[in-house]
């Protein structure tokens, strides 16, 4: 069960990292917003990398860290359209990773289909995506 929070963390955060390729919109280009979250997703998924699934604490601090630059990120963004998009990514990641728990592993599993509707919504904004959602 660890292996699957750990696995699921990491497929969740590379899905949001693979974004690039922008249209431009107003005041911060569409572009512009979209290389923020590329960038910053990119760097937090490199942290998931390193997990170790047999330690919950480690993956405790990671879906932690992983919201905050998600937070920082969207502080970033003023583009309203990536801003809301994303927005309904981080809002999915921050209701998955709440309270990280053996307990509540069904809601991390089930967390590629949330990813998935909320992703699509980001990626219509931001196309390119290299792996999709």
């Amino acid at each position: 069960m660890k292996t699957r929070i750990a696995a699921t963390l990491g497929v969740a955060a590379l899905s949001i990292a693979a974004l690039a390729g922008c249209s431009s919109g107003g005041g911060q280009t569409t572009e512009e917003a979209c290389a923020i979250v590329e960038t910053d997703m990119t760097a937090a998924s490199e942290s998931l990398a390193t997990l170790n699934p047999s330690d919950l604490e480690s993956l405790t601090t990671a879906a932690e860290g992983f919201v905050k630059a998600m937070d920082d990120a969207d502080a970033k963004i003023t583009n309203k359209e990536v801003k809301e998009a994303f927005g309904g990514v981080k809002t999915v990641f921050e209701a998955a990773f709440k309270d990280v728990s053996l307990d509540n592993v069904d809601k991390l599993a089930n967390l590629g289909t949330d990813i998935q509707s909320a992703g699509e919504k980001l990626a219509a904004v931001c196309p390119g995506s290299s792996t999709g959602f």
